[in-house]
């Protein structure tokens, strides 16, 4: 039975680790739900933003070349109706964030969001595209 002693380091170890793991285990249990709710506020948030402030925008600024029938470069922003539809299309919208972190839309002869609407809009694909990543 000499062999079946453990030496407190042993000890201290063994006991250390499952310490550990319980800890770790609770956490996962305490915040897991939580962050599952962020995650859902979060979308619930963005799909608000959207239909409250980006879609006017989109209309103000972009839908007269990016709408329905004229949508130039193949960028029917019109489709997009809901954040689901966004996020179906990430593609379009990691050019629409090009474009207005470049400044090349709107074009210099239209009009021009304010500095609060552009960045208001790139926050908001920003967080879109983030995610989605």
């Amino acid at each position: 039975m000499e062999h079946l002693k453990l030496r407190p380091i042993t000890l201290f170890l063994s006991l250390r680790g499952v310490l550990i793991i319980a800890l770790l285990h609770g956490l996962a249990v305490f915040f897991g739900p939580h962050y599952e709710l962020r995650a859902q506020d979060t979308a619930v948030a963005m799909e608000s933003d959207y239909q409250s402030a980006i879609r006017p925008l989109l209309k103000r600024y972009c839908y007269e070349c990016h709408a329905n029938d004229t949508s130039e470069a193949d960028i029917d922003l019109a489709l997009f109706q809901t954040t689901a539809d966004v996020r179906q299309q990430t593609n379009v919208w990691q050019k629409v964030r090009q474009m207005l972190d470049s400044g090349q839309m709107p074009p210099k002869n239209a009009d021009q969001p304010t500095d609060a609407e552009r960045t208001q809009l790139q926050n908001w694909v920003r967080r879109v595209l983030a995610s989605e990543a």
